[in-house]
């Protein structure tokens, strides 16, 4: 590939008899194929004539090589390319000789995935390039100088404009002394430090930009966002756009891509200001089932927050994402509930006004996030709430009955407690109806002989005028298989059913 006048190489083995025949089919467009044993590899060729500098030009060891008056010099590079003309990788660069003076030096690891080419010095017997030799670090320089333009000529290209990151992706040969002395520092180090400092990495609108300037977002949101958002998830700035959606990120050199700025599906669902803006958007309902969609895709939880803080440790703290709800507005999760209203709970709503009241207060997630997937998702993954009997319960009768409150009429407190006792598990002490008539704490009240208690007291009641037993309206339509339940219940918030040694 890289010699003028040889076009076909026949190479017999007169030991197995073997035929390799290796042929340069020409250049067309700057791609220069080549066959071997009958398959063809395909590359794009870049060439540079630089003049030798005078302080390589005036070097002494250059007399023992006869170049010291050599005026000037090529640097061919070839870049791998595919049947459809797609730029690739070259990871076997040194079995095809990654560098080459004319003829491959096979032994050399230059950590490129491309070809160089160039009338590099080399060591007696061409097994190693003479890496100390300022001429060698010349036409290395020259390679990454050529390398540039290469790049400028990819970001003008329709396919490579979006892939070419991907053959400046080095491998590292640390220990070797060519790689440590010459192509470390005079190809890889000036090629790294190019990418970093310009314009080269590609965005959704079709131009390049610094990495600094570039927000690569999760493959999940990839549609969701645009450079207009951008301001609102990095403090104002204005000058961010959004990756390429094609581009392989992970074919992008480390050294780029740890500059890159990143948004992830957390960052976007914690952002109010921006979602405060989706909402004002037309067909925003659709937008948002996209997103929290993504999120159920996941096995994230969106509960907490973590990072890690200076020493290297990962600490986490709760952090809610923001929800629509079906008044689209956008509040934390923590405030929202799951719709719709359970016909338990409606029918406590037609009954009690006090849950009409709760449940007008209740802000309900947005009517087009109710599919199976996306409620299970809200209410396994994030501090979304589902509108419980029991809480509902504990919100609006409980405080009712509870020692700390005044006791309500007996006729209200014997409905609010069976409400209570069919819903949430409790145990502090409640005001109970005693069978005198009057309403005490729990804790000062015995079961009696209707709920069977262990000891009944009740038996022996004459003797012990100052107990009080619970009253038996608590059981009125009860069945008998129900008695056990609201003995359990009342010895939780304290009933008697046994007396201790004062009583005794």
């Amino acid at each position: 590939m890289f010699l003028k006048w040889l076009k076909k190489l026949l190479v017999i083995d007169e030991v197995t008899g073997r035929t390799t025949v290796i042929e340069n089919l020409g250049e067309q467009g700057r791609i220069i194929s080549v066959r071997k044993d009958g398959v063809v590899q395909r590359f794009v060729v870049f060439r540079r004539n630089s003049a030798v500098p005078a302080e390589v030009a005036n070097d002494p060891t250059l007399e023992f090589y006869k170049r010291q008056k050599v005026k000037q010099r090529e640097i061919v590079l070839a870049f791998g390319v595919d049947d459809s003309d797609n730029l690739k990788q070259i990871e076997d660069a040194s079995a095809l000789g990654s560098v080459s003076s004319f003829l491959p030096l096979v032994e050399e690891r230059s950590g490129a995935k491309f070809l160089i080419q160039s009338d590099f010095l080399v060591q007696p017997g061409r097994e190693a390039i003479q890496y100390e030799l300022s001429w060698n670090r010349w036409l290395i320089s020259e390679a990454a100088e050529t390398a540039k333009e290469a790049i400028n000529e990819f970001k003008k290209h329709p396919k490579w404009k979006t892939d070419y990151l991907a053959v400046f992706n080095f491998t590292e040969y640390w220990g070797q002394a060519a790689f440590d002395k010459l192509f470390r520092p005079h190809l890889q180090e000036p090629l790294t430090s190019y990418l970093q400092s310009s314009e080269i990495y590609p965005t959704i609108s079709g131009d390049h930009v610094k990495p600094e300037r570039v927000v690569q977002v999760d493959e999940q949101l990839k549609g969701l966002l645009t450079d207009q958002d951008l301001p609102l998830l990095f403090k104002g700035r204005t000058d961010l756009r959004l990756a390429d959606p094609s581009l392989d990120v992970k074919a992008v050199p480390p050294s780029i891509q740890n500059m890159v700025n990143t948004v992830s599906l957390a960052l976007v669902a914690r952002n109010k200001s921006l979602l405060e803006e989706k909402v004002k958007q037309k067909d925003h309902e659709q937008w948002f089932v996209k997103l929290y969609s993504a999120m159920a895709d996941t096995d994230q939880y969106f509960k907490d927050e973590t990072w890690r803080n200076h020493s290297g440790r990962y600490q986490s703290r709760e952090s809610p994402i923001y929800v629509i709800t079906d008044r689209n507005a956008v509040v934390s999760a923590k405030e929202v509930y799951l719709g719709p209203v359970p016909a338990k709970v409606l029918q406590l709503r037609r009954q009690f006004p006090e849950v009409d009241n709760l449940l007008a207060s209740y802000q309900l997630i947005h009517p087009k996030l109710h599919s199976p997937e996306l409620e299970k998702f809200f209410k396994e993954r994030t501090h979304v709430q589902p509108i419980d009997y029991d809480k509902i319960c504990r919100q609006v009768f409980l405080p009712q009955i509870s020692i700390n409150s005044a006791p309500p009429q007996k006729d209200d407190l014997v409905a609010y407690t069976r409400l209570i006792q069919k819903g949430p598990a409790i145990s502090d002490p409640i005001w109970v109806s005693t069978k005198s008539g009057n309403t005490k704490p729990s804790n000062q009240v015995f079961l009696g002989t209707d709920y069977f208690p262990s000891e009944d007291w009740e038996k022996h009641a004459k003797y012990c005028p100052q107990i009080e037993f619970l009253s038996t309206a608590y059981l009125s339509g009860v069945p008998q298989g129900d008695v056990p339940s609201w003995k359990d219940f009342f010895k939780r918030v304290g009933v008697k059913d046994q007396a201790d040694n004062p009583y005794v």
